[in-house]
């Protein structure tokens, strides 16, 4: 993900780039992936799910406008912070906790669900991205897939054969994921649900909370087995919050139906480790977090640069900071129209 910034106008708007090589995806048979995440996100609008503006081809790639999360991943912040305090961690987790809600209203699972692929804005509030391999329920997303796919056939463009000829190895019980946060039915080759995304937010609450994840192995063959086999979990902090360790508990159910929230999203919403949220006015409080002075002025000094590079001066017209000036050149076309 790459930051693209036009310096011609007064305030600038600052997106970011996705950037997806055509025959790697067409190599590995991922090609529906890059329609996947290109219409999911196009469905999508939610303050908790990154903002899609347009697509592009250009040659033998593809990208993805998006909005720009000036706070970086919640992996990188991890890193920094080795081990949340328990209220911010429970901000963290309530608000994937809304952003899984809304995307069960929407029938999509996201099933790559971790640190990485979530993202903090300015105001260190969260937003999820990378929706490549999630697996789509929605029946006028799966729709459009078919019809986007259809029209633009990418293989046959680079020369690489037809799409309809090439395998798709994401399967509805594939094995997608990163393995130390990935469901048991998942290694098991089941049906996936809605619950593959609460096993997930229960390894990154016990994340946030221990500075570690529960099943990690010396290998992933030896975290698969743990993820398999493990009944106790066991804590690297042993101050760890009784209440979230409940949660923690109940959320890292074997059996996908015994997860809490899994029937209804309410009843992990209830749960007591959220008796302090207010889910109405989340996303407008506070996270309880002061970054430091250094990586403030850090944060305001990157929102100053322009990385642009010259070959894609083109993308943004002079004197225009939205996404709908974006223009053509001879060598790039649009897969979208312009969202508004």
């Amino acid at each position: 993900m790459e930051k693209r910034c036009d310096s011609t106008v007064k305030k600038p708007r600052t997106y970011a780039l996705k950037e997806m090589l055509v025959q790697r995806f067409v190599a590995e048979g991922r090609v529906r992936e890059v329609f996947i995440e290109r219409c999911v996100l196009s469905s999508l609008n939610h303050p908790t799910i990154v903002k899609f503006y347009q697509s592009f081809k250009n040659g033998n790639k593809l990208y993805l406008l998006v909005e720009h999360c000036q706070g970086g991943s919640l992996s990188d912040f991890l890193i920094r912070q080795k081990v949340l305090t328990t209220d911010l961690a429970r901000h963290f987790t309530a608000e994937i906790v809304l952003a899984l809600e809304y995307l069960r209203q929407k029938q999509v699972v996201h099933r790559d669900l971790k640190p990485g692929n979530i993202v903090l804005d300015r105001n260190y509030h969260i937003k999820l991205i990378d929706f490549a391999t999630c697996k789509v329920f929605n029946k006028e997303i799966s729709e459009e897939i078919k019809v986007l796919r259809a029209r633009f056939n990418l293989g046959k463009s680079m020369g690489l054969g037809d799409d309809n000829d090439i395998q798709d190895k994401s399967r509805c019980y594939s094995l997608v994921g990163t393995e130390e946060y990935i469901a048991p039915e998942t290694i098991n080759d089941i049906d996936l649900s809605y619950a593959c995304d609460l096993w997930s937010l229960g390894v990154i609450l016990y994340e946030q909370l221990n500075g570690s994840t529960p099943f990690k192995g010396r290998s992933p063959l030896e975290t698969f087995h743990n993820i398999r086999q493990c009944d106790d979990i066991k804590y690297e902090k042993p101050n760890c919050d009784p209440v979230a360790k409940d949660l923690i508990e109940r959320l890292l159910k074997k059996e996908p139906s015994e997860r809490i929230g899994a029937a209804d999203i309410e009843e992990l919403k209830s749960h007591p480790f959220f008796q302090d949220i207010d889910w109405a006015t989340l996303r407008e409080t506070k996270p309880p977090y002061n970054p430091p002075t250094k990586f403030r002025r850090q944060q305001a000094n990157l929102a100053k640069v322009n990385t642009r590079p010259k070959q894609v001066t083109s993308f943004i017209k002079p004197g225009n900071d939205s996404p709908n000036s974006l223009i053509n050149s001879p060598n790039m076309s649009p897969m979208s129209s312009p969202v508004k």
